[in-house]
């Protein structure tokens, strides 16, 4: 229901401010006046605002042209981000997608990934990892967190763009992981699932004790990193790095009205850079350029006496992914460059979309190094 209210209210919206550039007659400053009433209705997210907004955008429609901001309910300034980081084609199937609701993925907790076995759910499972499923539940009003599966650990609500950050890291039992930007934790309990040895930091405090609370419900220990000044040093570190959300619109409506792009992003990936002594993960959960590819390619040339690129190839199929397949998805749009004419993806880079990969994957970027 929110994601169809926030769609629509941004819709009225841009219809709006086309209404408002007109040469206005009686009947345009009736709408303009109901269309305003609607959008102070949206805002107390009330049903009946989404009715007379349906009727208002078809009387308007008859009026006024109808483009791709209001197609797709995104701002003029998204569209063209979108396309300057995706191209055209990806950028507008990204837009659509992003109107439809994502689904609830999971990732099984029993051994070799298997299959839960429950009365409330069904299973399905997703094309390209190994353990991970989309949940349907059988009743509307069954909750996730209350189910057995959930309490005793046998499932973890990991989107499965996320999984695949975690495969990134090639974890195997005993290897020692820094989750620099840990949020609540769920790269972090992915980890711990696999036998590694992990800390997790975050500068929310509160977050941090929320994954604190959740590892120690699936009976896990987890350290937390603390600044010292005695040099401190893991086989893997994943830096997830604050960004934009673009990539998860779908699951955050709200966002795409209120985007903000960090400008530490780089900073952060080298301040946690320090603490690897093997291989470095950058992440976020934006499909925009300067965020992703950008702050990649910028820090392989600052710091490539340290890192080289660690490319997605054979090496990764025996930790339960192929990454090539995922690649491979993008080979029809390679040739896109960037306006700056830099290459789309290089080969220690990977791109994850919903309208590419299907909608078990949200809209992430992963970039990879390994310590020389």
């Amino acid at each position: 229901v929110c994601l169809g209210l926030t769609v629509w209210q941004e819709r009225l919206e841009l219809l709006g401010g086309e209404l408002l550039t007109k040469e206005r007659r009686a009947k345009d400053l009736v709408a303009l006046y109901y269309l305003d009433q609607c959008c102070n209705v949206f805002s107390a997210i009330q049903y009946v605002g989404l009715l007379r907004s349906m009727h208002l955008l078809l009387y308007i429609r008859r009026h006024l042209s109808y483009n791709e901001s209001m197609q797709f309910a995104m701002s003029t300034s998204l569209l063209t981000q979108l396309k300057e980081s995706l191209g055209k084609e990806l950028a507008l199937g990204f837009a659509d997608i992003s109107n439809k609701k994502g689904p609830i993925i999971v990732r099984s907790l029993l051994p070799n990934g298997m299959k839960p076995n429950t009365e409330h759910f069904n299973y399905q499972k997703v094309f390209g990892i190994s353990g991970a499923y989309f949940l349907f539940k059988k009743k509307s009003n069954i909750s996730i967190q209350s189910s057995d599966e959930f309490k005793l650990g046998h499932i973890l609500i990991q989107s499965a763009s996320s999984q695949c950050c975690v495969l990134a890291g090639r974890p195997k039992p005993g290897l020692e992981v820094l989750d620099a930007c840990a949020g609540q934790g769920t790269k972090t309990l992915s980890l711990l699932s696999f036998g590694c040895k992990v800390t997790a930091y975050d500068i929310d405090e509160a977050k941090l004790r929320q994954c604190r609370g959740n590892a120690k419900r699936l009976g896990y220990d987890i350290d937390t990193f603390s600044f010292s000044t005695e040099p401190m040093s893991f086989d893997t570190v994943l830096v997830d790095a604050p960004c934009s959300s673009s990539g998860v619109l779908r699951r955050h409506p709200s966002l795409r009205s209120n985007l903000a792009i960090p400008k530490n992003q780089l900073s952060i990936l080298e301040f946690y850079a320090n603490y690897t002594s093997n291989i470095l993960l950058y992440a976020t959960c934006s499909v925009f350029f300067i965020e992703n590819q950008h702050v990649a390619r910028t820090f392989s040339l600052k710091h490539t006496a340290e890192f080289e690129p660690l490319p997605f190839d054979e090496k990764d199929n025996d930790f339960a992914w192929q990454p090539q397949q995922f690649r491979q998805a993008f080979s029809a749009y390679q040739s896109y460059h960037h306006p700056s004419r830099q290459q789309f993806l290089l080969n220690n880079e990977l791109l994850f979309l919903p309208n590419i990969h299907g909608s078990a994957y949200d809209g992430f970027f992963i970039a990879r190094w390994r310590r020389r």
